[in-house]
Parts: C-alpha cells; sequence; structure tokens
C-alpha cells in the first residue's frame, strides 16, 4: 500500500481513538477479564490521536514553515471551540468552589497544567500547547535525518530524555508522549517522499507492536509501580501506533468495499471530524456531574448511567460544534465590518 493513501484515513483513526478514550473513562462494573483489561489501557486511544497529529503537522509546516504562521493556525482551528467550552467550565467551577484568578487565567491559556493540576480542566490541553510549540522543531530534526536509522537514533533519545521526569505525574504523562509524535512526523516525511509499504515494513511494525504489547502486559501484571511512575503506561504505545493505524486504514479499505459495513467507516470518520468536541465534553461529564445526577434521579447501575450518558455526550457534542459555529462566524462578520470601516 502506498504510504500517502494509508494516511488518507486519518480521521477514522481518531475516530476509533474516540471511542476507545470515551470507552476508558467511563465507570463500569463486571466486565469480562480482557475487556476490563482492554478498557484500562484505553488511553492509548490519545497516542493514536498524537500520531495521526504529528502526521498532519507535518503536512501542514511542509506547506508553510513559519512557526508563527503554524501557531496562528493550530490556534484558529482548536481556540475557537476551547474557549467555547472553557468559558463555562469555568464559571460552573467558579459556581461550586471559588477558584483563583491564576488558576482561571491558566486555563484560559491552555497551560494550568503546567502551573499546577489544582483547578486544571485536563492534562491533554497542557500537553496540546506544549506539542505544537515543539513541532517545527521535531519537523526539523525529522527532515534533517537521512535514513531510517537516524529517525530511530532521534526516537530513542526522545525516549531517554523523559526519564529525568520519572516519578513526577505532571510532565511524565505528557513528555513520554514525544516519541509517538516524532513517529508521526517520520510517516507524514515518507509520504511525502512517495514511500510504499512492502513487506518487511508490515512484518516491522507487527513485532514492534507485540513487543509494546507484551512490555504493557509485563508492566500490568509483574512491575505495576513502572507504569505510571516511570512512564511504562505510555512508552509503548510509540511501538503499537504505527502499525495499527496502518491496519485500520487496511481494514477501512475492505470497508469501502463492502456495502454493509460503509456506513460504520463513515460513522467513525464522523466521530474523528468532531474528536476535540467530543474529548472536551466527555471528560467534562465524567467528572462526576452528570453520573450524579442521573444517580440521584435514577436509582440505577453504574453501567446503565454509562449507557444513558453517550446520547447526553453526542447532543453535548453537537450543541458545542454548532455553538463554536455561531461564534467562529459572528466574530468573522464583525472583523470584516471593523475592516470596511478602517477602509
Amino acid at each position: 500500500m502506498e504510504l500517502k493513501k494509508c494516511l488518507n484515513f486519518r480521521n477514522l483513526w481518531i475516530g476509533i481513538a474516540m471511542l476507545w478514550i470515551v470507552f476508558f473513562h467511563g465507570s463500569l462494573e463486571n466486565l469480562s477479564e480482557g475487556l476490563a483489561l482492554f478498557k484500562n489501557f484505553g488511553y492509548g486511544g490519545v497516542d493514536i490521536c498524537l500520531f495521526a497529529s504529528g502526521i498532519g503537522c507535518y503536512f501542514s509546516l511542509e506547506k508553510d514553515p513559519d512557526i508563527l504562521r503554524f501557531l496562528s493556525r493550530r490556534a484558529k482551528r482548536l481556540g475557537p471551540t476551547y474557549l467555547c467550552f472553557i468559558l463555562p467550565w469555568l464559571l460552573w467551577k467558579e459556581w461550586i468552589s471559588a477558584m483563583p484568578f491564576q488558576a482561571v487565567l491558566g486555563n484560559l491559556l491552555g497551560i494550568q497544567t503546567f502551573i499546577s493540576w489544582d483547578y486544571h480542566f485536563n492534562w491533554y490541553i497542557g500537553g496540546l500547547v506544549l506539542y505544537y510549540f515543539a513541532m517545527p522543531y521535531l519537523k526539523r530534526l525529522t527532515d534533517s535525518c537521512k535514513d531510517i536509522r537516524q529517525d530511530l537514533l532521534v526516537w530513542l533519545c526522545l525516549a531517554v530524555m523523559t526519564i529525568s521526569f520519572w516519578n513526577s505525574e505532571n510532565s511524565i504523562v505528557i513528555l513520554s508522549r514525544f516519541p509517538v509524535l516524532y513517529s508521526g512526523m517520520v510517516f507524514g516525511k515518507l509520504a511525502k517522499q512517495g514511500y510504499v509499504l512492502k513487506g518487511k515494513d508490515y512484518l516491522v511494525m507487527g513485532f514492534a507492536a507485540l513487543v509494546g504489547v507484551s512490555a504493557l502486559l509485563v508492566c500490568q501484571f509483574r512491575f505495576p509501580a513502572l507504569l505510571w511512575n516511570c512512564g511504562f503506561y505510555w512508552y509503548p504505545f510509540a511501538l503499537i501506533v504505527p502499525g495499527s493505524c496502518v491496519f485500520f486504514s487496511w481494514l477501512a479499505e475492505k470497508m469501502e468495499k463492502c456495502k454493509a459495513l460503509r456506513w460504520l467507516k463513515k460513522v467513525l470518520e464522523v466521530v474523528g471530524i468532531y474528536s476535540f468536541e467530543l474529548y472536551l465534553i466527555h471528560v467534562f461529564f465524567y467528572e462526576g456531574v452528570m453520573p450524579q445526577i442521573l444517580d440521584y434521579l435514577w436509582k440505577i447501575t453504574v453501567n446503565m448511567q454509562w449507557l444513558m450518558s453517550i446520547p447526553v455526550i453526542v447532543l453535548g457534542t453537537f450543541l458545542l460544534n454548532r455553538v463554536t459555529s455561531i461564534v467562529s462566524r459572528l466574530l468573522s462578520t464583525k472583523k470584516e465590518a471593523v475592516s470596511l470601516e478602517a477602509k
């Protein structure tokens, strides 16, 4: 398969990843041992999203390498949605408990995670800010590597550099994701060069994924202290994700040929398109606010609460997208009016 064609299914990758993340964050009981283990590793969906982001950012910087314009494009893409979400969230937080002004400002700027985990919305927002600032430099590193061996050396250096942050949960959860970001950059570079995946590539990615899964399971059952404290919850996914995403692309091709499965492919792609809104809404939902309301109104099981939360999350995702579109359109109209007045 031509790598560039494989990367065309990135929205589907992200859709699968977001469903896994929502499953991971939900409170569920009485799951089978295998399903519970699958749920426990659901944070790996974030790594799939970051891998896809690394690819997208490589293409974006390839078209226009200016750092300030790149950051401006990222801010214009995600900023309106984030602000339309975080302002009501801050008001809600202020209502249930007073929030210091610096925490309000930190959340508005998306950097509260680096200041203090107290009052922060979610670590992923701070992570995105750091990742986007780092992307132009990661691309330069990627482009400076002449072959895959040099890329592998950089990948290893990025992993080793985070060792000093072991036992620091505020940092390791973010910094341990740099190898998977860099892998996305490498895939973007290879796709630009017209690389075609060969049999040996599938074998290497399959073997890497097997090593990653094995490392996760060994740590889970034999060395659990390594998982959170030393980042081994996340490092293995840098090995697992590339091969998994290539497999998802292969699966998407098969779905396209099967009329009965085309609808599923479309649904996954739509979930991927609205992934940022879905991430924000479902994290807010699973903070405990809505489950408490459901438990108060109906004395139902935890699993039933989770099932009832799904349509609420879908509705919230849709409403956030619509509100963002309306606000963006109003601001755009106002900006054009001011520009005409200035002329």
